[in-house]
């Protein structure tokens, strides 16, 4: 038989020629697909032509089935994950999951499944909660040895908003969409966690470090300052001379550095460059969005589309490293600031020098007052000038009593009157004065904290480099053996060979591992069938000549009006007219040939 101007739908199975079903977790070897877990099914001609259902979380809850992750049945764990154990292998959080089938005639068939509505199966708006595949349910199946475990002791793949919708019309083949908002990795380090006690071991270790250095610089912590090192101050009347000077230095104190750091409001979150990583040191979580990676959403991906590529494992390693080695210049900035507060003190010993004056020619050029400067401070006072000075000054024994000659018997400027009001001035000026012209001195010491803040980051970063050089290799290591994630998952469909199915998100366990069972688990599942190829039966294959046959058929567009049909002979050629048959609406057809002795010999339809 020669069909004259025919399109050819996708291809059937036994049964009602068209089905339509949804489930939202499929699972290997176990039977999900009642309606409280959002299964529905339809067909044509049998019906239900339409099946809705909702996914009753708490029916999930209370599943007590067991999934095997190797051969023979070993290798069992629970299908639900039970956070607070940790153990299973899947929740499920997402609201608003429906099921949808719809198969009106045996040439159509539509199901979605997820985030769906009731009514149409069309996409509805983001839902809220997501579901989680615990991968670390694999770990005894793949024999991860504690130490490993240590650096990762928990693998979550967190999932948001997921649905899918799954196509077959007449004559144009089977086709699917999906979306997938919100795709991530949840890994727990208990390494990752301990990292802020090892730095404030460390930083323990380097308040020695850097007492070791300021003692080079200042033994004792005392730095004697001779004669001449701080220049004499001019004050009022007089000059203040500075004689001998001490500077006390405290060594720093890195005890809160870790705590002040850890108590940041929010945590301690650091994210890499590029988005991917975001690294919680307080709690050892690390996040991975892997929608960057696919260009900022998941959606819109070819079929079949495999999440952890090389490339994009290359990229989340990368990115895990980048975000753990800001954590260097976090601990360093507590550190500089613990150095720049390292508490200064200062003595000393000055003199008062009257300067030449008519007015107080007894008491020219002689020391009329001494006694001691003073100061203290953090590092940052003393270089910025804003360190606290104050001065105890005393008049010096021995002076003339008058501070000029004698007037007919009468002193009028009495020295103990003109030496207080100088030391009022003085101890008014000091605080002023006197930090500006010390500041000079903290420079010299500033180098040597620079020296030491160096010294202790040095300390730091080997330690920050190691946890993270462990953390990526283990999960390098790890996840290609765990599992392949496959989003957009397309293939033969649930319903048999002929059917087609795309599930919006899919998870085969070990994958490449011996004796593996390839577990595999399926989110947001359509599946759909519809006669493909339409058929034309004739009811004898052998009549006598002059004799009737009765010709059949299914699977006929209605809308591309009559069949035409013609026999052909060996050769090809066509033997006696073409004729036609009406398609109904249901796409069968039906027909008779009168054969008048042309097929003798046999002859095609």
């Amino acid at each position: 038989l020669v069909v004259l101007g025919a399109i050819a739908p996708a291809s059937a199975t036994t049964g009602d020629p068209a089905e339509s079903s949804s489930q939202f977790v499929t699972v290997s070897d176990l039977d999900l697909s009642a309606a409280d877990l959002a299964g529905t099914y339809a067909s044509a001609p049998g019906g239900p032509a339409i099946d809705t259902a909702v996914f009753n979380a708490a029916a999930f809850g209370v599943l007590a089935d067991n999934v095997a992750l190797l051969n023979g049945g070993h290798a069992q764990v629970p299908l639900v994950y039970n956070a607070s154990v940790p153990e299973g292998l899947l929740a499920v959080g997402q609201g608003d999951i429906v099921g949808y089938s719809e198969s009106p005639d045996v040439l159509s068939s539509f199901a979605a499944s997820g985030a769906v509505d009731a009514a149409t199966g069309e996409f509805t708006e983001v839902s809220n909660g997501g579901s989680v595949v615990n991968l670390d349910a694999a770990f005894e199946g793949l024999g991860v040895q504690p130490v490993t475990r240590h650096i990762l002791s928990q693998i979550e793949l967190e999932v948001g908003t997921a649905a899918s919708q799954a196509f077959v019309e007449a004559y144009s083949g089977a086709s699917g969409n999906y979306r997938l908002d919100g795709l991530s990795l949840q890994l727990t380090s208990p390494l990752l966690q301990e990292l802020p006690g090892v730095i404030d071991v460390t930083l323990q270790g380097a308040t020695a470090l850097a007492q070791e250095v300021l003692e080079a610089a200042l033994p004792g912590g005392v730095l004697p300052l001779p004669a001449g090192t701080i220049p004499d101050i001019p004050v009022g009347v007089g000059t203040l001379v500075v004689n001998d000077a001490s500077l006390t230095v405290t060594a720093p104190n890195f005890n809160g550095v870790v705590s002040d750091v850890m108590s940041t409001p929010g945590g301690v979150a650091m994210v890499s460059d590029d988005g991917i990583a975001t690294v919680n040191l307080n709690t050892g979580e690390i996040t991975i969005d892997l929608a960057p990676l696919f260009g900022g959403g998941m959606n819109n991906q070819p079929a079949n589309t495999e999440v952890f590529t090389d490339a994009n494992m290359a990229a989340i390693s990368a990115a895990v490293a980048n975000a753990l080695s800001k954590t260097t210049p976090l601990f360093a900035t507590g550190v500089t600031d613990a150095l720049h507060a390292t508490q200064l003190g200062m003595s000393v010993d000055v003199g008062f020098v009257m300067a030449p004056n008519s007015a107080t020619p007894n008491l020219n050029n002689l020391t009329v007052a001494g006694g001691t400067l003073t100061g203290s401070g953090s590092l940052d006072h003393f270089a910025n000038g804003t360190s606290v000075f104050s001065s105890t000054l005393a008049q010096t024994p021995g002076l003339p009593n008058c501070a000029r000659p004698l007037l007919f018997g009468v002193c009028l400027a009495p020295t103990s009157v003109i030496v207080g009001g100088a030391i009022l001035g003085i101890n008014t000026a000091v605080p002023t004065v006197a930090p500006d012209v010390i500041a000079v001195l903290a420079q010299p010491l500033m180098e040597a904290l620079a020296e030491a803040e160096n010294a202790v980051i040095a300390e730091i970063e080997p330690l920050v480099a190691s946890v993270y050089g462990e953390i990526t290799g283990a999960f390098d290591g790890l996840m290609p053996a765990l599992a392949t994630v496959v989003i957009n998952e397309q293939s033969a469909g649930d319903l048999g060979p002929d059917s087609f199915t795309v599930r919006a998100f899919g998870v085969t366990m070990l994958p490449e591992f011996p004796h593996t069972s390839r577990a595999h688990i399926g989110l947001a599942s359509a599946t759909v069938l519809a006669i493909a190829d339409p058929s034309v039966v004739i009811a004898e294959t052998e009549v006598q000549s002059g004799t009737t046959t009765a010709i059949t058929g299914a699977g006929w567009n209605p809308a591309g009006g009559p069949v035409t049909l013609v026999f052909t002979n060996e050769a090809g050629d066509p033997v006696g007219d073409p004729f036609t048959a009406e398609v109904a609406a249901d796409g069968a057809i039906s027909a008779s040939w009168a054969d008048s002795g042309e097929a003798r010999g046999g002859v095609c339809l």
